[in-house]
């Protein structure tokens, strides 16, 4: 399976050179690689672990690291923001439920 994933890898790359496929093109058939092996290898994940480390950039350039570190501070602050939502959500059904007992209350004065 490795030399099939290594063939696949090294037609990419060719093509990529070629001029045949964007930068893009070619990293989006690495990730379909990837997951189609966490798919298949469900249930052998030292599997798809090999598969990962064959598809995954050898050098990691310091631009990577400081884009890695940017999607998980805004990872950290969606989750933040959806902690703050839920409980505004919470608030604003509290705030209903009262709205609704004071409109029984009025109706039933009338």
């Amino acid at each position: 399976m490795t030399a099939f994933l290594n063939g696949i890898i090294v037609i990419l790359q060719e093509d990529f050179k070629g001029g045949y496929l964007t930068k893009q093109e070619c990293d989006d058939y690495l990730n379909l690689l990837v997951q189609t092996s966490k798919r298949i290898f469900y249930n052998h994940p030292d599997y798809h672990a090999e598969v990962q480390n064959m598809t995954k950039p050898l050098i990691y350039l310091p631009s990577m690291r400081i884009l890695e570190a940017g999607i998980a501070e805004r990872d950290s602050a969606l989750a933040e923001n959806k902690i703050a939502l839920a409980k505004k959500d919470s608030e604003i059904a509290s705030l209903k439920a009262q709205l609704a007992d004071m409109s029984r209350l009025i109706y039933k004065r009338i």
